[in-house]
């Protein structure tokens, strides 16, 4: 082989390891993104069924009968 053909093969090489450092990086950022997307939409689940929660409790305590205590019961 020619010395052209030794920086031919070399180059070409190196092109290809650099697409794949970077298709390996794209991987792993699509990878993140969607791992933490999983984490915020799990944790916004969790907040909207406490609220739920919390709202049904509010409303049970709402329909207790309730009375001033400032009159004297009957």
């Amino acid at each position: 082989m020619t010395p052209h053909q030794v920086f031919a093969v070399a180059m070409l090489g190196g092109l290809g390891a650099l697409l794949g450092l970077i298709a390996t990086a794209a991987l792993a950022a699509a990878l993140y993104t969607a791992i933490d997307r999983l984490f915020e939409w799990r944790k916004r689940r969790h907040g909207q069924r406490r609220q739920r929660e919390l709202l049904a409790e509010l409303r049970a305590i709402h329909a207790l009968p309730a009375h001033d205590p400032r009159k004297p019961r009957r």
